[in-house]
This record gives structure tokens, sequence and C-alpha cells, in this order.
């Protein structure tokens, strides 16, 4: 089960009844989503190649004397509109398993955390849009369906991670979820669709190792 932070006794309850949907043919935005991060402010990702950060498999330095709050960036990209209200949101777990605890029928991507461990660290509501039938003009036709782009920051607390890093826990894994809002409010999470799952190792230490290449945020 899915604990929202912030509130340990708040426990999400699991529904497995599911809409019908075809999966199998990858549509992002439908079907699947892709979830990418940033270095922001004060924080560092160690990586192989300037061109890895968004691969899903970093490494943050966690500074153990410094007092700064680290920002970590999410970009969920392709997101679709639709006629009811919608919740984007972010989960990150210790673990992961071989196979989905939820089914989720709608996606082609399959749920890959451990939820028993898991948390929702970033939670938002996309309000529904209505679509409007587009001019047919000289030069083509637009696409009624409106798609966006959602960023957002976590703010990272050192002494939090450094605990995390401690209990030999210091590698997380998340994936982003988009759902309808009277889904995720009745805890029918099988009708959610989601990204790949990403995976960041926390290590205690001022700089990147030798041979690594910095990415320092702005």
């Amino acid at each position: 089960m899915f604990k929202q932070l912030g509130t340990a006794a708040a426990l999400f309850t699991l529904s497995t009844s599911v809409k019908s949907a075809d999966s199998g043919k990858g549509s992002l935005g439908i079907n699947y989503l892709i979830l990418d991060e940033m270095a922001g402010k004060y924080l560092t990702i160690c990586s192989n190649s300037i061109d890895s950060e968004n691969r899903g498999d970093i490494t943050i330095v966690v500074d153990p004397f410094s007092s700064l709050g680290m920002e970590l960036v999410f970009t969920v990209s392709d997101i679709q509109a639709d006629n009811q209200d919608q919740i984007l949101f972010l989960a990150y777990s210790t673990d992961i398993t071989a196979s989905p605890q939820i089914p989720t029928d709608m996606s082609k991507i399959k749920l890959g955390i451990d939820v028993t461990r898991a948390e929702i660290v970033a939670l938002y509501n996309i309000p529904k849009q209505l679509m409007i039938a587009q001019p047919d003009t000289r030069i083509g036709i637009a696409d009624p369906i409106l798609t966006s782009k959602a960023s957002f920051k976590i703010r990272l607390e050192t002494n939090r991670l450094q605990s995390l890093i401690r209990s030999g826990r210091f590698t997380i894994y998340l994936q982003a979820a988009l759902m309808r809002k009277v889904d995720f409010d009745s805890g029918v999470f099988a009708n959610m669709i989601l990204s790949e799952v990403d995976k960041i190792t926390f290590f205690e230490g001022k700089d990147c190792s030798a041979g690594s290449v910095e990415i320092t945020g702005k």
C-alpha cells in the first residue's frame, strides 16, 4: 500500500478493479509516462557521461556537513488532457519487486516498486480540460487533445538522507503515475498509468569519484 509522506497512519486502500484497455502497444501519455530527473539547487549528480543524467539511474552526493537543502527536479512530459480531473503523483520505495503488486491493465509499463515500503513524495491535481473543436484551415487541423509537461522540485533533507544511508538503504526506486481523481479518491490504483522505474543512489561525501562527471544544479 502507498503511504502518503508526512502522514504515517494514512494508508491508501487498493482496489484491483480495472477499466478495459489495450496496454500492449505503447502510446506516450495514454498508456505510459516518462520520468526525468535533473539537478536543482545545491545538488550534485555523478554520471559516467554528461548525457546520462536523465537515463533513470543516477547517484547523488550527500555532504554530511552541508546545511543547504538540495533540490531534485522531476519532469513528466506528454500528459494527455482529460475531461475529468486527474492526479499526478510520484512514489518511491527502497525496494523493487519481481512481479507487480497491483495489476495495472491500462498501463504498458507495470508497477515495479515495492508498495509495502512506498511513500508518495509528490502529489498534484491536474484540472479537467474540455476539448474545443479545431478550425479546418488551408494548412491542416490541430489535434484537439492538449498535452502538457509537469515539472516539480523535491527538497531533500540531508539529515534524513544520512539516516537512510546509515540504515543500509541508500538506494531508492521511483515511479510516476497518472490517474483520474475519482479513482485516486476511491483507492482504485489499478487504473493508473505508470512511468519506468528510476533508480537513485545516495552516498556521503563532497565530490564524485574519479572518472565521474559532476552535474551541479544552479
